[in-house]
């Protein structure tokens, strides 16, 4: 009969991992959760980018449905109740520092149309808020009293979505791109107000619009991407692509 050490001599014996083995462990594990995270960021950002541009080609089907309606013209202003009008530009009010709500004022004056109506309705109501005009234009109540309230629609970063018409478009104002063009005066609501549309303001600043070229006098739309700066052109969501000035040049592209 064998003894209790002859098997022991015969087991296979076993050890632990030594540090540097649990090290190259977790490391290789540390690798391969970066590389599933980057990847996750990019699956998400790629589904940012194409629910945008879904967005973006039912706001053109809206545009195409306001100009049939129309016999041709698209709006450029919205008009209260009162007659009073309000530019729906793409730019930056000098004497202030919000964007003026270009796609809520379009919004306002096209949802006029039944059709134009029924196409923003269908929405999915996560892309749609409601905006305040007397608010977003910094107007007093008195200016414009009707329609105080309309909506305007939100790309997949959670930022409204920009209308550009060629009444209004290009670019204007002191900055490296805009290389010194005067500001524009347009009226709002009878008083004059100067605006300021450059991709790239001095000193570094987000820019106030992109600064784009209306294609065949057709307006546009577009988001500001993912970094929310409309200057940065290169990861701007268009479906319809804006020529630019031949002055003004991207950081990544012309």
């Amino acid at each position: 009969m064998a003894s209790n050490r002859g098997r022991t001599f015969g087991m296979a014996r076993t050890r632990g991992f030594t540090l540097v083995e649990l090290l190259v462990v977790i490391a290789i594990i540390g690798v391969l959760v970066t590389l599933g995270l980057a990847v996750a960021s990019r699956v998400a950002s790629g589904g940012k980018q194409r629910a945008t541009e879904n967005l973006l080609k039912t706001l053109d089907q809206a545009l195409s449905e306001y100009i049939n309606a129309k016999e041709g013209k698209a709006p450029a202003y919205f008009k209260d109740e009162r007659g009073v009008e309000f530019p729906m530009i793409d730019a930056r009010a000098q004497s202030g520092t919000a964007v003026e709500p270009s796609l809520a004022l379009f919004l306002a004056e096209a949802t006029r149309v039944a059709s134009v109506q029924a196409i923003i309705t269908g929405l999915d109501p996560q892309f749609v808020e409601s905006v305040d005009l007397v608010t977003a234009n910094g107007l007093t109540p008195s200016l414009i009293r009707n329609a105080l309230r309309t909506v305007t629609v939100k790309d997949a970063w959670g930022r409204p979505i920009r209308f550009v018409h060629p009444a209004f478009h290009g670019g204007y104002g002191p900055s490296s791109r805009a290389a010194g063009r005067a500001p524009r005066t347009f009226q709002v609501a009878g008083v004059d107000t100067v605006f300021v549309r450059v991709a790239e303001p001095a000193g570094g600043a987000a820019g106030d619009a992109d600064e784009g070229l209306c294609v065949n006098n057709r307006p546009y739309f577009y988001s500001a991407g993912a970094d929310g700066n409309p200057g940065t052109r290169d990861d701007n969501v268009y479906t319809t692509r804006p020529t630019f000035p031949a002055e003004s040049t991207s950081r990544t592209n012309n």
